[in-house]
């Protein structure tokens, strides 16, 4: 289990932080996230201090393992739909400081799972899902789409990289228009490129699912540790009620 999930997810790992960060348990950092979430959801509308408090903490987390701020700007960048809509939400209902919350709360749910996904290799992630009976199906969904996404993003690159050769850089329509073709072009290769791979899988004799066995228990550290870190929280979520 661990040579064939090690084989999809090496590229895909992007473990930056710190040896004792790394060397966490992944269960314990997954239980730390979902009570990081809930307190986050939880925290009422006029007790702003507190969720800046909690993602302050967070970011800070964050950079000490080591973290690039570049690396948290993109991933940040997923939200900005959500800014976009909370925006217009705004004036459509007049209640600027109800979607800043929302919004608010979105930074510190995904600065929370940022801390976790960031610092642990995609294996140990997945392990740690296993643990919790997570349906095998979504676990190997997942590394599948991880190593593809790796694959995908190759591809696009030697795309970008070829049409830079041959046109160079324009401007106006018939940039666009090429880009256009480009990402038609680019879905092709992606439908061609996940039927090799499935084939290829195929003749391996893969038959849909991992052969996965649990982590064993928690080190008495971890213990410790994930103690500790719920304590905390739960003082933390009693003080900003």
């Amino acid at each position: 289990m661990d040579n064939a999930i090690t084989m999809l997810s090496a590229p895909c790992s992007v473990a930056t932080g710190t040896a004792w960060l790394r060397r966490v348990d992944a269960r314990v950092k997954w239980l730390a996230t979902i009570a990081t979430i809930l307190l986050a959801l939880s925290i009422p509308v006029d007790r702003w201090p507190g969720l800046a408090f909690l993602g302050v903490a967070l970011l800070a987390l964050l950079c000490f393992a080591g973290v690039a701020l570049r690396t948290l700007g993109a991933r940040l960048a997923f939200l900005l739909p959500f800014l976009l809509l909370s925006v217009i939400n705004a004036f459509w209902k007049d209640d600027p400081s109800g979607s800043a919350l929302v919004f608010a709360k979105a930074v510190v749910c995904m600065l929370a799972v940022m801390a976790t996904v960031l610092t642990t290799p995609l294996q140990e992630l997945m392990r740690g899902l296993y643990s919790f009976r997570v349906p095998e199906l979504l676990i190997t969904l997942a590394l599948f789409m991880a190593r593809f996404l790796v694959v995908l993003y190759a591809e696009a690159l030697a795309m970008q990289r070829a049409y830079l050769c041959r046109c160079g850089t324009r401007r106006g329509l018939r940039e666009a228009k090429n880009v256009g073709a480009l990402i038609g072009s680019l879905f092709l290769r992606a439908y061609h490129r996940a039927d090799r791979i499935h084939a290829a899988m195929l003749s391996r004799n893969f038959d849909g699912r991992f052969l996965m066995h649990s982590m064993g228990p928690l080190p008495w550290r971890d213990v410790v540790l994930l103690a500790c870190v719920l304590g905390g929280l739960a003082l933390f979520g009693v003080a900003a009620q």
